[in-house]
């Protein structure tokens, strides 16, 4: 019996949990460029809170998803900052079994960690507009 789903399993969770805890530590968001577009997703996100409907009321080339796991944390009285952050978490959170799916199912070795750390990176690398 081999034990390389669990430890892969395990290590993408570590790396998720320390990234997680850097991320929502407080004081962790820096808008340093782009800001424009981020207020143009607060915008967005805030009329959808209000109850307006994409691309009826609310006009933009991106999709629903695009907004949601923001749109979710302000509903729930999260302020803008922590519902950027606990957002991006929330969606790398969701993205977590693919990456370890495709980690098992078409790596082996040193490269199945590799891929599977660049993921959870990726996933949790915010990126302003």
């Amino acid at each position: 019996m081999t034990f390389a789903p669990l430890r892969f399993a395990l290590f993408l969770a570590g790396i998720f949990v320390v990234l997680a805890g850097i991320i929502l530590a407080p004081g962790s968001l820096k808008l340093t460029g782009h800001e424009g577009d981020t207020i143009h997703s607060l915008d967005i996100a805030y009329r959808l809170a209000a109850g307006a409907r994409p691309h009826v009321d609310v006009m933009t080339p991106l999709g629903m998803l695009a907004f949601l796991p923001l749109q979710l944390f302000l509903e729930r009285g999260f302020g803008p900052g922590m519902s950027f952050l606990m957002g991006q978490t929330a969606v790398a959170l969701v993205l977590l079994p693919g990456i370890w799916w495709v980690g098992m199912s078409r790596l082996t070795g040193w490269l199945r960690l590799f891929y599977g750390a660049g993921m959870v990176i990726l996933a949790m690398a915010l990126i302003f507009g």
